[in-house]
């Protein structure tokens, strides 16, 4: 499959992987306190947090995901070929527009869950008042 720009989607998603190892790799240059520490014995607890929260964060991306791409399943099949140009660059620019209010909402995921009812009302309140902005 190709996008507008000729690169294909299996390409871009090679360049992004390779960048994430770049970034891993320049991590453990530059930051090598953080991996050696893995060496030492394992934290079974924190290891448990850091996959639920994943998983819990994942499955809501896969959810996102697959209801924008059955929107443009739809659009297609009511509207043709025609419809959905105009409405995949809609989409794609809603999607930009919420990535903002999904990085604060996962940022402050887990503090709200281990805060006091007010604190954490407080912290959704605030979460929202950035949302806004």
């Amino acid at each position: 499959m190709v996008n507008a720009a000729g690169c294909a989607v299996e390409d871009a998603l090679g360049a992004w992987i390779a960048a994430q190892y770049a970034a891993l790799f320049v991590s453990c240059l530059f930051v090598p306190s953080w991996w050696k520490r893995l060496l030492d014995r394992p934290d079974l607890t924190l290891i448990w947090s850091f996959v639920t929260f994943g998983t819990i964060t994942g499955l809501a991306g896969v959810i996102s995901y697959l209801n924008y791409r059955v929107d443009q399943l739809l659009v297609r099949a009511f509207d043709g070929a025609e419809g959905a140009g105009f409405y995949t660059p809609a989409i794609v620019l809603a999607e930009a527009i919420w990535l903002f209010s999904t990085a604060i909402a996962i940022a402050s995921y887990s503090q709200v869950g281990s805060l006091s009812k007010p604190a954490a009302a407080e912290l959704t309140v605030r979460a929202v008042r950035h949302t806004w902005l």
